[in-house]
């Protein structure tokens, strides 16, 4: 703060607005920051102190004073600093709009999260002006319009067209904040889950695992994705590859088209993926000669943890076909050399035994 570099001051200021602690020091140099002989860091100190100044009223007496500050910018900041504090009115609203577009990127971001606070109260006063932001000839504002949406959540449901026709106009990282926001906003996944399609094929493998984890919202409309899962298994990340197959098990949808694929993976390098998948088969209803001979081969596997993996899932069909699974698990129990395999496939064996009422009869 005290940098010979207003630049550097300036940014210090904006810093300490988004410091964790916001204790008594960090207020009392953004206040003493006000006093700069440069415009810059008290443009920062201002807005800043709209951050760290909640239920604090002498912070909101002087950051009032700012709102009649000769200097444009400085007007600004005060009049989203106002509004962070909880001290906004509906004429502020056309402000806080136009600020979206602020070329300093605090200015924006304060003035999205002011318009989120308004807009929890007043939906039908801040919507309307962000949808329109979203139609602005400046970029930046319509950028810094989507979080300010997503915050107001089902509220901003009418936005939805513009954020989708957004998606493909836009850079990696405003697209990113589009999955979230539609996300958020749409309970029905009619807009939400054509986006997270399209991100699944992103460059960028936290983006399509963002996709992933979005469609999670939308377990009731799965067949509509599960394809998609399904070439997400051929995914070139690992983490995105046990992503998708832990949704697939989760989703209660008929997989007996998808293992093929999933069979395919029981051949991955990485030994998680590969026990992944021997879980997934196991919860395949009526599962194909193919599933079965897969786990079958997978009861034979170097590593015992696969093994195990191949007990657990046999014992799951076995459940509703016992007469399929148990010569497979006898055969497997005189070649198991290991123990805690071995005890696991015995105690599997016990608990699929023909009851005694249905051997009587």
């Amino acid at each position: 703060m005290k940098d010979p570099n207003p630049k550097v001051r300036s940014a210090a200021a904006e810093a300490l607005g988004v410091f964790p602690n916001h204790s008594e020091d960090v207020k009392k140099a953004l206040i003493a920051a006000l006093k700069d002989r440069d415009v810059g860091p008290r443009q920062s100190a201002v807005l800043a102190l709209g951050r760290v100044g909640e239920k604090d009223q002498s912070i909101v007496e002087l950051v009032s004073k700012y709102l009649k500050d000769p200097d444009e910018q400085t007007r600004t900041n005060a009049t989203i600093a106002m509004a962070l504090l909880g001290k906004w009115n509906e004429d502020n609203i056309p402000t806080l709009a136009k600020a979206l577009g602020n070329p300093n990127e605090s200015t924006a971001k304060g003035a999205s999260k002011a318009l989120s606070i308004i807009g929890e109260q007043k939906p039908d006063k801040v919507i309307p002006v962000l949808i329109e932001t979203l139609d602005s000839k400046t970029p930046v504002a319509a950028v810094h319009a989507i979080p300010a949406l997503k915050k107001l959540k089902n509220e901003a449901r009418p936005a939805l067209p513009k954020i989708v026709d957004m998606y493909d106009k836009s850079d990696s990282d405003t697209r990113s904040d589009i999955l979230d926001a539609a996300s958020a906003i749409d309970e029905s996944g009619d807009f939400a889950i054509p986006i997270c399609l399209k991100a699944l094929h992103e460059s960028n493998p936290l983006d399509r695992r963002e996709a992933l984890i979005a469609l999670l919202r939308f377990r009731n409309k799965a067949p509509e994705f599960f394809g998609s899962l399904v070439e997400e298994l051929k995914d070139k990340d690992v983490e995105n590859r046990l992503l998708a197959l832990g949704i697939m098990r989760g989703l209660g949808q008929d997989m007996s088209k998808a293992s093929p694929e999933i069979i395919r993976l029981l051949d991955d390098p990485d030994m998680r993926i590969r026990n992944s998948a021997i879980s997934t088969l196991g919860s395949i209803k009526s599962p194909s000669p193919e599933v079965i001979e897969s786990l079958q081969k997978a009861l034979n596997n170097k590593d015992y943890r696969s093994r195990i993996a191949a007990v657990n899932a046999l014992r799951a069909i076995g459940k509703s076909d016992p007469d399929k699974v148990r010569p497979l698990l006898e055969q497997a129990q005189s070649a198991e050399s290991y123990d805690p395999v071995r005890r696991l496939i015995t105690s599997a064996l016990e608990e699929l035994q023909p009851s005694q009422s249905s051997t009587t009869r």
